[in-house]
């Protein structure tokens, strides 16, 4: 399997409103599917801030296959921390917390087709080869002003994980962003608090 990560950390200080806001952009490769977007993370005030996730399928055409499935953790020092979906530019996929990404484990937060990260039925509601969609999740935690994008996109067990369905092969692919054992680049010099991560088995 020939799999690559890339990764850039674009920090940016925002309006006198908003405390913090970085980006980190991401693009890989599985087996059969392939991805490209963002990570976004604001501080909105008190114990409040917005993630957005902005995915483009960029896997091989003649494959087709579409993207039906995101889930990621929150990498918090507060146990009780949430993350809900707010909005999103693909009607078809619908918020999910605690999620059983397998063979990844179970993640926090995310959104798939029917609420559903393994599937199932059709996944002509997915992101279709060249589709793009943007995710925005309320992030709620007691250290909210401290959180980066690198909190949600991180490494190993607490990657972004991704799965994909409905390749003209008939497979179908899962992948962890980055993958185990790559670092992503956190904005802003920040280190990372204690993990929340739940494992399965």
């Amino acid at each position: 399997m020939n799999t690559k990560a890339i990764f850039v950390a674009v920090p940016f200080i925002a309006c006198a409103a908003v405390a913090q806001a970085d980006m980190i952009l991401f693009s890989k490769s599985g087996a059969s599917g392939a991805v490209s977007g963002s990570m976004d993370y604001t501080f909105v005030s008190g114990s409040l801030g917005k993630l957005t996730i902005s995915l483009t399928n960029v896997s091989p055409a003649p494959n087709g296959g579409k993207l039906t499935g995101l889930a990621f953790d929150i990498v918090s020092a507060d146990a009780n921390a949430t993350a809900s979906l707010f909005s999103k530019t693909n009607s078809n996929f619908v918020g999910m917390t605690n999620v059983s990404a397998a063979p990844f484990g179970t993640f926090d937060a995310g959104a798939a087709l029917g609420g559903n990260w393994l599937g199932g039925g059709s996944p002509n509601g997915g992101i279709a080869v060249g589709g793009s969609a943007t995710f925005v999740f309320n992030i709620t935690a007691s250290d909210a002003s401290t959180r980066t994008a690198a909190n949600f996109l991180g490494s190993g067990d607490d990657s972004l994980a991704l799965r994909f369905r409905g390749f003209v092969d008939g497979g179908s692919d899962k992948m962890l962003v980055p993958s185990s054992g790559t670092l992503s680049l956190a904005a802003g010099g920040l280190v990372f608090a204690a993990r929340r991560r739940r494992r399965n088995g």
